[in-house]
């Protein structure tokens, strides 16, 4: 089972809306509990990723999982250009030593990770200073 699935099948994790706002929020039993049942569960969610992989995914949620198995080619595809619009720093989860054909495809694809980069372009300047 993967570890969104696992997370997705307790009752507090469905997002519950924060009163006169559109936003929506976890329930704070689940943030802090979650570490603590999930851990224990490593070996359902993904036996070949690490204890520290699996701490930093949770607390790094913008961590791509890309070819760490349990999803499909499209799945990943979508995972990825997901990470992009979310202008989220590159943080590779899998072994990159020994990746896949077809993970090194979705992770090297440059017009996805162009969307995702800053342009550089600074935002003002005071004088000489930017």
């Amino acid at each position: 089972m993967a570890l969104a699935e696992l997370i997705r099948r307790h009752d507090d994790c469905a997002p519950h809306r924060i009163r006169g706002s559109r936003r929506f929020t976890v329930h704070k039993s689940w943030l802090n509990r979650a570490p603590a049942e999930l851990i224990p569960r490593i070996d359902e969610c993904a036996p070949h990723v690490s204890l520290s992989l699996l701490c930093c995914c949770l607390k790094v949620r913008r961590c791509l999982v890309v070819g760490n198995g349990g999803m499909n080619y499209q799945e990943y595809h979508s995972h990825f250009y997901i990470w992009a619009l979310m202008k989220a720093p590159l943080l590779i989860s899998c072994d990159v030593r020994n990746i896949t054909a077809e993970t090194y495809e979705i992770l090297s694809k440059e017009e996805v990770i162009a969307v995702n980069q800053d342009n550089g372009v600074p935002l003002f300047s005071i004088g000489s200073i930017e």
